[in-house]
Protein backbone atom coordinates (compact mmCIF):
# COMPACT_ATOMS: atom_id res chain seq x y z
CA UNK A 1 0.00 0.00 0.00
CA UNK A 2 1.15 3.70 -1.01
CA UNK A 3 -0.51 7.03 0.22
CA UNK A 4 0.41 10.65 -0.77
CA UNK A 5 -1.52 13.22 0.59
CA UNK A 6 -0.93 17.32 0.89
CA UNK A 7 -1.74 18.67 4.49
CA UNK A 8 -2.66 22.02 4.62
CA UNK A 9 -2.31 23.96 8.03
CA UNK A 10 -3.58 27.56 8.51
CA UNK A 11 -1.70 29.36 11.67
CA UNK A 12 -2.65 31.52 14.07
CA UNK A 13 -0.61 34.54 12.31
CA UNK A 14 1.50 34.49 9.16
CA UNK A 15 4.24 32.79 9.20
CA UNK A 16 7.77 35.06 8.01
CA UNK A 17 10.74 33.48 6.21
CA UNK A 18 12.68 32.60 8.82
CA UNK A 19 10.31 30.80 10.54
CA UNK A 20 8.97 28.79 7.80
CA UNK A 21 12.84 27.78 7.42
CA UNK A 22 12.61 26.17 10.85
CA UNK A 23 9.77 24.75 10.55
CA UNK A 24 10.35 23.09 7.40
CA UNK A 25 14.35 21.93 9.02
CA UNK A 26 12.20 20.10 11.65
CA UNK A 27 9.76 18.48 8.74
CA UNK A 28 12.76 16.87 6.60
CA UNK A 29 13.51 15.31 9.67
CA UNK A 30 10.12 13.15 9.31
CA UNK A 31 10.03 9.70 7.58
CA UNK A 32 7.52 10.97 5.26
CA UNK A 33 8.33 14.39 4.34
CA UNK A 34 8.17 15.28 0.91
CA UNK A 35 8.01 19.06 0.60
CA UNK A 36 7.00 22.39 1.68
CA UNK A 37 5.69 25.78 0.78
CA UNK A 38 3.69 28.33 2.17
CA UNK A 39 1.63 31.50 1.80
CA UNK A 40 0.18 34.15 4.62
CA UNK A 41 -0.49 31.80 7.81
CA UNK A 42 -0.86 28.78 5.57
CA UNK A 43 2.06 25.59 4.67
CA UNK A 44 1.23 22.86 2.52
CA UNK A 45 3.27 19.86 3.44
CA UNK A 46 3.00 16.92 0.96
CA UNK A 47 3.57 13.57 2.47
CA UNK A 48 4.35 9.88 0.93
CA UNK A 49 4.72 6.26 2.23
CA UNK A 50 4.30 3.14 2.12
CA UNK A 51 1.51 2.99 4.17
CA UNK A 52 -1.79 4.74 5.19
CA UNK A 53 -1.02 8.50 6.51
CA UNK A 54 -3.89 9.23 7.72
CA UNK A 55 -3.53 8.77 11.35
CA UNK A 56 0.04 9.94 10.85
CA UNK A 57 -0.66 13.21 10.31
CA UNK A 58 -2.70 13.45 13.72
CA UNK A 59 1.04 12.73 15.14
CA UNK A 60 2.73 15.34 13.20
CA UNK A 61 -0.04 17.98 14.05
CA UNK A 62 1.31 17.42 18.07
CA UNK A 63 4.64 17.24 17.04
CA UNK A 64 4.42 20.76 15.43
CA UNK A 65 2.18 21.94 18.39
CA UNK A 66 4.41 20.81 20.55
CA UNK A 67 7.40 22.82 19.23
CA UNK A 68 5.39 26.14 18.11
CA UNK A 69 4.78 26.95 21.23
CA UNK A 70 8.21 28.33 22.24
CA UNK A 71 7.31 30.69 18.69
CA UNK A 72 4.23 31.41 20.24
CA UNK A 73 2.66 29.92 17.59
CA UNK A 74 -0.41 27.82 17.61
CA UNK A 75 -2.38 26.35 14.97
CA UNK A 76 -5.78 27.06 14.37
CA UNK A 77 -7.49 24.47 11.85
CA UNK A 78 -6.18 21.99 9.73
CA UNK A 79 -7.26 19.48 6.42
CA UNK A 80 -6.10 17.28 3.92
CA UNK A 81 -6.62 19.21 0.45
CA UNK A 82 -5.78 15.61 -1.50
CA UNK A 83 -5.10 12.21 0.03
CA UNK A 84 -4.70 9.19 -2.38
CA UNK A 85 -4.55 5.55 -1.34
CA UNK A 86 -3.18 2.68 -3.79
CA UNK A 87 -2.88 -0.99 -3.18
CA UNK A 88 -2.22 -4.07 -5.08
CA UNK A 89 -5.35 -5.93 -6.55
CA UNK A 90 -6.34 -7.35 -9.61
CA UNK A 91 -9.92 -6.35 -10.03
CA UNK A 92 -10.76 -4.05 -13.17
CA UNK A 93 -14.06 -2.13 -13.15
CA UNK A 94 -16.42 0.82 -11.59
CA UNK A 95 -16.09 0.99 -8.08
CA UNK A 96 -18.47 3.78 -6.09
CA UNK A 97 -17.28 4.85 -2.20
CA UNK A 98 -19.50 7.99 -1.26
CA UNK A 99 -17.02 9.87 0.40
CA UNK A 100 -14.32 9.64 -2.59
CA UNK A 101 -13.16 11.72 -5.10
CA UNK A 102 -12.62 9.20 -7.55
CA UNK A 103 -11.79 4.91 -7.49
CA UNK A 104 -9.74 3.52 -10.07
CA UNK A 105 -8.72 -0.04 -10.23
CA UNK A 106 -6.37 -1.32 -13.70
CA UNK A 107 -6.38 -5.03 -12.52
CA UNK A 108 -3.07 -4.86 -10.89
CA UNK A 109 -4.32 -1.59 -8.23
CA UNK A 110 -6.56 0.05 -6.80
CA UNK A 111 -6.84 3.82 -6.18
CA UNK A 112 -8.93 5.70 -3.91
CA UNK A 113 -8.77 9.76 -3.96
CA UNK A 114 -9.95 11.99 -1.45
CA UNK A 115 -10.06 15.53 -1.34
CA UNK A 116 -10.61 18.34 1.12
CA UNK A 117 -10.95 15.89 4.52
CA UNK A 118 -11.29 17.78 7.39
CA UNK A 119 -9.65 16.88 10.73
CA UNK A 120 -12.73 15.59 12.22
CA UNK A 121 -12.43 12.80 9.59
CA UNK A 122 -9.22 12.24 10.46
CA UNK A 123 -9.62 12.04 13.90
CA UNK A 124 -12.43 9.31 13.06
CA UNK A 125 -10.20 7.35 11.01
CA UNK A 126 -12.36 8.09 8.41
CA UNK A 127 -9.94 7.56 5.70
CA UNK A 128 -8.57 3.94 6.70
CA UNK A 129 -12.56 3.02 7.27
CA UNK A 130 -13.07 3.95 3.65
CA UNK A 131 -9.93 2.07 2.24
CA UNK A 132 -11.36 -0.91 4.51
CA UNK A 133 -14.91 -0.76 2.70
CA UNK A 134 -13.06 -0.60 -1.00
CA UNK A 135 -11.14 -3.35 -0.04
CA UNK A 136 -13.73 -5.50 0.78
CA UNK A 137 -15.92 -4.72 -2.09
CA UNK A 138 -13.29 -5.31 -5.05
CA UNK A 139 -11.88 -8.44 -2.39
CA UNK A 140 -14.39 -10.75 -4.02
CA UNK A 141 -14.89 -12.84 -1.50
CA UNK A 142 -17.34 -15.50 -1.69
CA UNK A 143 -19.71 -17.81 0.64
CA UNK A 144 -17.45 -21.11 1.42
CA UNK A 145 -19.57 -23.85 1.20
CA UNK A 146 -18.63 -26.18 4.43
CA UNK A 147 -21.38 -28.78 4.22
CA UNK A 148 -23.22 -30.46 1.32
CA UNK A 149 -26.01 -33.13 1.99
CA UNK A 150 -25.26 -36.79 1.06
CA UNK A 151 -28.65 -36.81 -1.36
CA UNK A 152 -28.77 -34.98 -4.51
CA UNK A 153 -32.94 -35.19 -4.89
CA UNK A 154 -33.95 -31.83 -6.44
CA UNK A 155 -37.11 -30.61 -7.72
CA UNK A 156 -36.85 -28.26 -10.38
CA UNK A 157 -41.09 -26.46 -10.13
CA UNK A 158 -41.06 -22.77 -9.58
CA UNK A 159 -42.77 -22.58 -6.09
CA UNK A 160 -43.80 -19.12 -6.93
CA UNK A 161 -45.65 -20.45 -9.62
CA UNK A 162 -47.07 -23.85 -7.48
CA UNK A 163 -48.12 -21.36 -4.75
CA UNK A 164 -50.15 -19.23 -7.33
CA UNK A 165 -51.55 -22.01 -9.24
CA UNK A 166 -53.13 -23.53 -6.09
CA UNK A 167 -54.45 -20.56 -4.77
CA UNK A 168 -52.08 -19.64 -2.33
CA UNK A 169 -50.72 -16.26 -3.15
CA UNK A 170 -51.25 -13.59 -6.18
CA UNK A 171 -49.14 -11.26 -7.82
CA UNK A 172 -49.62 -7.46 -6.13
CA UNK A 173 -49.63 -3.98 -7.06
CA UNK A 174 -45.92 -3.59 -6.30
CA UNK A 175 -43.31 -5.15 -8.65
CA UNK A 176 -42.05 -8.53 -7.26
CA UNK A 177 -44.05 -8.02 -4.42
CA UNK A 178 -46.94 -10.67 -3.81
CA UNK A 179 -49.91 -10.75 -1.58
CA UNK A 180 -50.70 -13.88 0.03
CA UNK A 181 -54.50 -14.98 0.67
CA UNK A 182 -56.19 -16.41 3.45
CA UNK A 183 -55.43 -20.51 2.63
CA UNK A 184 -51.77 -19.02 2.05
CA UNK A 185 -51.53 -17.09 5.41
CA UNK A 186 -52.68 -20.04 6.86
CA UNK A 187 -50.23 -22.54 5.39
CA UNK A 188 -46.88 -20.23 6.65
CA UNK A 189 -48.27 -19.57 9.94
CA UNK A 190 -48.60 -23.65 10.79
CA UNK A 191 -44.56 -23.39 9.43
CA UNK A 192 -44.35 -21.02 11.57
CA UNK A 193 -46.42 -22.37 14.94
CA UNK A 194 -44.58 -25.28 14.32
CA UNK A 195 -41.02 -24.08 14.38
CA UNK A 196 -41.26 -21.99 16.80
CA UNK A 197 -42.68 -25.20 19.20
CA UNK A 198 -39.99 -27.24 18.22
CA UNK A 199 -37.31 -24.03 19.32
CA UNK A 200 -39.80 -23.41 22.63
CA UNK A 201 -39.04 -27.39 23.20
CA UNK A 202 -35.05 -27.16 21.99
CA UNK A 203 -33.94 -24.08 23.54
CA UNK A 204 -37.09 -23.23 25.89
CA UNK A 205 -36.95 -19.56 23.62
CA UNK A 206 -39.86 -17.20 24.51
CA UNK A 207 -41.34 -14.78 22.91
CA UNK A 208 -40.49 -10.69 22.74
CA UNK A 209 -42.05 -7.76 20.55
CA UNK A 210 -39.74 -5.67 18.89
CA UNK A 211 -40.43 -2.21 17.58
CA UNK A 212 -39.95 -2.28 13.56
CA UNK A 213 -38.38 0.57 13.17
CA UNK A 214 -35.27 1.97 15.21
CA UNK A 215 -34.22 5.57 15.28
CA UNK A 216 -30.76 6.33 14.11
CA UNK A 217 -28.77 7.52 16.68
CA UNK A 218 -29.45 4.27 18.78
CA UNK A 219 -26.36 2.89 16.80
CA UNK A 220 -24.09 6.23 17.18
CA UNK A 221 -20.98 4.29 18.62
CA UNK A 222 -18.09 3.63 17.33
CA UNK A 223 -17.71 0.16 18.28
CA UNK A 224 -20.81 -0.39 16.63
CA UNK A 225 -20.02 0.76 13.05
CA UNK A 226 -17.65 -1.67 11.95
CA UNK A 227 -20.05 -4.65 12.22
CA UNK A 228 -23.18 -3.49 11.05
CA UNK A 229 -23.69 -4.71 7.82
CA UNK A 230 -24.46 -2.63 5.34
CA UNK A 231 -27.91 -4.24 4.48
CA UNK A 232 -29.32 -3.44 7.53
CA UNK A 233 -30.21 0.16 5.77
CA UNK A 234 -31.70 -1.36 3.22
CA UNK A 235 -35.17 0.31 4.54
CA UNK A 236 -35.14 4.23 6.11
CA UNK A 237 -38.15 5.21 7.99
CA UNK A 238 -38.65 8.51 6.71
CA UNK A 239 -41.71 11.19 7.27
CA UNK A 240 -42.10 14.88 5.63
CA UNK A 241 -40.63 17.71 6.92
CA UNK A 242 -43.88 19.49 7.00
CA UNK A 243 -46.53 16.52 6.62
CA UNK A 244 -49.56 19.15 6.77
CA UNK A 245 -48.56 21.03 3.73
CA UNK A 246 -47.88 17.59 2.08
CA UNK A 247 -51.51 16.61 2.90
CA UNK A 248 -52.90 19.56 1.87
CA UNK A 249 -51.05 20.08 -1.43
CA UNK A 250 -52.13 16.44 -2.58
CA UNK A 251 -55.56 17.06 -1.11
CA UNK A 252 -55.72 20.14 -3.61
CA UNK A 253 -54.12 18.68 -6.83
CA UNK A 254 -54.39 14.95 -6.37
CA UNK A 255 -51.02 14.49 -7.05
CA UNK A 256 -48.30 13.64 -4.83
CA UNK A 257 -45.95 16.98 -3.97
CA UNK A 258 -42.00 16.79 -4.08
CA UNK A 259 -41.49 17.01 -0.52
CA UNK A 260 -38.47 17.60 1.92
CA UNK A 261 -38.22 14.63 4.54
CA UNK A 262 -36.34 13.35 7.42
CA UNK A 263 -34.79 10.22 8.36
CA UNK A 264 -36.18 9.10 11.87
CA UNK A 265 -34.67 5.77 11.45
CA UNK A 266 -34.34 2.23 9.71
CA UNK A 267 -37.07 -0.34 9.41
CA UNK A 268 -35.23 -3.79 10.45
CA UNK A 269 -35.41 -7.35 11.81
CA UNK A 270 -32.03 -8.80 11.94
CA UNK A 271 -30.56 -7.21 14.57
CA UNK A 272 -32.47 -6.16 17.34
CA UNK A 273 -30.73 -3.11 18.55
CA UNK A 274 -34.11 -1.73 20.42
CA UNK A 275 -33.72 -4.98 22.40
CA UNK A 276 -30.47 -4.15 22.99
CA UNK A 277 -30.94 -1.19 24.30
CA UNK A 278 -33.88 -2.58 26.56
CA UNK A 279 -31.17 -5.01 28.65
CA UNK A 280 -28.23 -2.51 28.98
CA UNK A 281 -26.09 -3.14 31.53
CA UNK A 282 -27.24 -6.64 32.55
CA UNK A 283 -25.92 -10.08 32.37
CA UNK A 284 -26.83 -13.12 30.82
CA UNK A 285 -26.39 -16.58 31.48
CA UNK A 286 -27.82 -18.92 28.47
CA UNK A 287 -31.06 -17.48 27.18
CA UNK A 288 -33.18 -17.67 23.99
CA UNK A 289 -35.70 -14.91 22.37
CA UNK A 290 -37.88 -15.10 19.51
CA UNK A 291 -39.77 -12.00 17.31
CA UNK A 292 -42.51 -12.43 14.25
CA UNK A 293 -41.62 -9.71 11.35
CA UNK A 294 -44.41 -10.91 8.50
CA UNK A 295 -42.28 -13.45 6.58
CA UNK A 296 -39.68 -14.01 9.52
CA UNK A 297 -38.96 -15.64 12.03
CA UNK A 298 -36.11 -13.83 14.24
CA UNK A 299 -33.86 -15.36 17.26
CA UNK A 300 -31.57 -14.29 19.40
CA UNK A 301 -29.40 -15.93 22.21
CA UNK A 302 -27.79 -14.40 24.56
CA UNK A 303 -25.53 -16.41 26.78
CA UNK A 304 -22.09 -15.94 28.81
CA UNK A 305 -18.41 -16.53 27.60
CA UNK A 306 -18.39 -19.68 29.18
CA UNK A 307 -21.50 -21.48 27.36
CA UNK A 308 -21.11 -19.90 23.99
CA UNK A 309 -19.37 -22.27 21.75
CA UNK A 310 -21.41 -24.85 22.92
CA UNK A 311 -24.50 -22.90 22.71
CA UNK A 312 -23.52 -22.08 18.80
CA UNK A 313 -22.98 -25.77 18.08
CA UNK A 314 -26.04 -26.73 19.93
CA UNK A 315 -28.20 -23.80 17.18
CA UNK A 316 -26.33 -25.10 14.83
CA UNK A 317 -27.08 -28.79 14.93
CA UNK A 318 -30.91 -28.13 15.25
CA UNK A 319 -30.82 -26.56 11.49
CA UNK A 320 -28.50 -29.53 10.32
CA UNK A 321 -31.25 -31.91 11.62
CA UNK A 322 -34.40 -29.31 10.31
CA UNK A 323 -33.24 -29.64 6.98
CA UNK A 324 -31.91 -33.39 6.86
CA UNK A 325 -35.62 -34.77 7.09
CA UNK A 326 -36.78 -32.76 4.00
CA UNK A 327 -34.61 -35.28 1.91
CA UNK A 328 -33.47 -32.59 -0.61
CA UNK A 329 -30.23 -31.29 -1.41
CA UNK A 330 -28.79 -28.67 0.65
CA UNK A 331 -25.49 -26.77 1.55
CA UNK A 332 -24.35 -24.89 4.24
CA UNK A 333 -22.03 -21.78 3.29
CA UNK A 334 -19.81 -19.86 5.58
CA UNK A 335 -17.89 -16.26 5.37
CA UNK A 336 -16.50 -13.83 7.59
CA UNK A 337 -19.19 -10.56 7.54
CA UNK A 338 -17.52 -7.86 9.47
CA UNK A 339 -15.24 -10.01 11.60
CA UNK A 340 -18.16 -12.02 12.63
CA UNK A 341 -18.63 -15.82 11.70
CA UNK A 342 -21.74 -15.88 9.47
CA UNK A 343 -24.03 -18.95 7.89
CA UNK A 344 -26.22 -19.94 5.41
CA UNK A 345 -28.75 -22.92 4.90
CA UNK A 346 -29.36 -23.25 1.09
CA UNK A 347 -31.84 -25.77 -0.21
CA UNK A 348 -31.56 -26.02 -4.10
CA UNK A 349 -34.58 -25.34 -5.48
CA UNK A 350 -35.77 -24.78 -9.94
CA UNK A 351 -32.24 -25.14 -10.83
CA UNK A 352 -30.72 -22.67 -7.76
CA UNK A 353 -30.24 -21.86 -4.24
CA UNK A 354 -32.28 -20.38 -1.86
CA UNK A 355 -31.52 -19.57 1.09
CA UNK A 356 -33.79 -20.39 4.35
CA UNK A 357 -31.48 -19.74 7.30
CA UNK A 358 -28.95 -17.28 8.07
CA UNK A 359 -26.85 -17.78 11.50
CA UNK A 360 -24.84 -14.47 12.51
CA UNK A 361 -22.61 -15.65 15.82
CA UNK A 362 -22.00 -11.97 16.78
CA UNK A 363 -19.88 -13.07 19.54
CA UNK A 364 -19.89 -9.55 21.98
CA UNK A 365 -19.59 -7.09 19.26
CA UNK A 366 -23.45 -5.85 20.18
CA UNK A 367 -23.52 -6.49 23.80
CA UNK A 368 -20.45 -4.68 24.20
CA UNK A 369 -21.31 -1.08 23.58
CA UNK A 370 -24.97 -1.35 25.61
CA UNK A 371 -22.60 -2.47 28.66
CA UNK A 372 -24.12 -6.20 28.65
CA UNK A 373 -22.40 -8.70 29.98
CA UNK A 374 -22.35 -11.94 27.59
CA UNK A 375 -22.35 -12.77 23.80
CA UNK A 376 -24.86 -13.05 21.25
CA UNK A 377 -26.12 -14.19 17.96
CA UNK A 378 -28.71 -14.31 15.29
CA UNK A 379 -30.71 -16.83 13.35
CA UNK A 380 -32.82 -14.98 10.20
CA UNK A 381 -35.55 -17.47 9.36
CA UNK A 382 -37.42 -17.03 5.89
CA UNK A 383 -40.55 -18.48 6.49
CA UNK A 384 -41.61 -17.85 2.76
CA UNK A 385 -38.83 -19.98 1.63
CA UNK A 386 -39.71 -22.54 4.14
CA UNK A 387 -43.11 -22.39 3.16
CA UNK A 388 -42.24 -22.91 -0.51
CA UNK A 389 -39.59 -25.91 0.61
CA UNK A 390 -42.41 -27.70 2.18
CA UNK A 391 -45.09 -27.05 -0.88
CA UNK A 392 -42.22 -28.30 -3.03
CA UNK A 393 -41.66 -31.49 -0.95
CA UNK A 394 -45.23 -32.75 -0.45
CA UNK A 395 -45.66 -32.35 -4.38
CA UNK A 396 -42.54 -34.05 -4.53
CA UNK A 397 -43.95 -37.04 -2.55
CA UNK A 398 -47.35 -37.07 -4.40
Amino acid sequence: MESQLELLIKFSRDLDEKLFSEIRTKLKKEEYFVSSIHSANRMYINLFGDKDLSKYVLILIKKLSGYLKEHKLGIRDYYLTSCEITFACEYTGNVKIPVAKAVVCNGETCKIVFKDVEKEFLRDNFIERAVMLLEEKVSGEMDRVIFESETKTTVEKNPSEEATIQGFMKKGIIKDGSVYLPEGVKKIRKVRETLIKELEENFEAEEIYVPRATPLNLIEDEALVKYIPKEIFSEFLSKPIDAEIFYEAYYLTGKIPRMETRIEGWIFSEIPFAFYKAIENTEWSKQFFYSVDYLKLNLLFLTDERKYMDTRKELFSFFRKYFDNFGLRYSITSRKLMGMDYFKFRVFINKKWMTCVELLYSENYYTKPFGIKGKSGHAIINLENLFFLQLINIKKKQ
